[in-house]
């Protein structure tokens, strides 16, 4: 381990230990981060599949990758009162939470009728 590896851990134990949410360093430019989450086709709005009319395809991606959306997120956190945490959105649909305990996830959506993506239907 390196000296800035031995640095972020010390910064993130000291964090851990004062009870301030963990988010992770800055990524390495050429590093993979592994996707964790799941894509969600909601009956509701694709009762005949992805070719229904008022389709949209649901992404909730959560780990390592949601906290680097979240870090980069420009907007300022406020507090979520639906799941806890702290809440970004960037106006585009996406939005992001960082949870109390450190855990992360972002959700956003393809709407397939409008060729776009936007938010993804997750609810309070």
């Amino acid at each position: 381990m390196g000296i800035r590896q031995h640095v972020l851990s010390l910064c993130a134990v000291t964090a851990i230990a004062v009870g301030m949410p963990v988010i992770s360093a800055a990524a390495d430019p050429d590093q993979d981060i592994p996707l964790q989450g799941n894509v969600t086709l909601y009956s509701e709005t694709c009762p005949d599949g992805p070719k229904g009319a008022d389709c949209t395809l649901s992404f909730f991606i959560e780990g390592e990758a949601a906290k680097l959306l979240f870090e980069g997120m420009r907007d300022e956190a406020t507090r979520d009162e639906c799941v806890g945490g702290t809440a970004k959105g960037d106006g585009s649909g996406l939005y992001c939470n960082l949870g109390d305990d450190g855990s992360a996830f972002c959700e956003f959506g393809y709407h397939y009728a409008e060729k776009r993506f936007g938010s993804g239907g997750l609810g309070c």
